[in-house]
């Protein structure tokens, strides 16, 4: 009927119905349901399934970058107006366009305009799996907290994401016109802390 919503539900089967299981092989679900959240859009068109039923949406802000053989999808980062000793949730959302030969480490720092660090977030296995079991092509959620320091004077701060690795160093990263960005990509986020 006009004005109802309807509720997109995906389920496989042959004989008996297939379960919906996670990359681990653990039963989650018999089916996934797709419910848009109206705050966010699914930028990219695909969905996360979740054991609830619920989908994660991708971020409708975009930014592109490759470090190696991984891409930097999007990322989400809902709140920018805080104070100092606050925390603010970050969402990345990354790929592997090979396998990865190397177990990556992650950061998000939190910087000043002169370098200077004021948070941060640091993950030896980014999305909680080591790249090196990362698939190609399917995308990972990769979620942060990121804690500002609290002597962190009112002004505004800029977020960067890089990737590590011990024997490497700093992951070079590049942009999809293949220019270098550096070693770590600046998101264009201005994070403004308040008094």
């Amino acid at each position: 009927p006009i004005g109802n919503k309807l509720i997109p539900q995906v389920l496989m089967y042959a004989k008996d119905i297939a379960p919906v299981v996670d990359e681990g092989g653990y039963e989650v679900a018999q089916q996934m349901t797709l419910v848009p959240d109206e705050t966010m859009t699914d930028a990219f068109g695909w969905f996360e399934f979740h054991p609830v039923g619920r989908y994660d949406a991708l971020t409708a802000r975009r930014f592109f970058a490759r470090f190696n053989e991984i891409e930097l999808l999007g990322f989400n980062v809902p709140q920018t107006e805080v104070r100092a000793g606050d925390s603010i949730p970050i969402a990345l959302y990354w790929k592997a366009t090979q396998p990865p030969p190397l177990n990556y480490h992650l950061f998000v720092h939190l910087r000043a305009a002169d370098g200077s660090l004021v948070g941060q977030s640091d993950k030896l296995n980014p999305a909680e799996s080591p790249t090196t079991h990362w698939i190609a092509d399917g995308y990972l959620l990769d979620s942060h907290t990121l804690t500002i320091a609290p002597d962190t004077r009112p002004g505004q701060y800029q977020l960067f994401v890089g990737l590590w690795e011990e024997s490497a160093g700093r992951v070079m990263a590049y942009g999809e016109d293949g220019a270098a960005l550096g070693d770590s990509v600046p998101l264009g986020i201005t994070v403004n802390v308040q008094q």
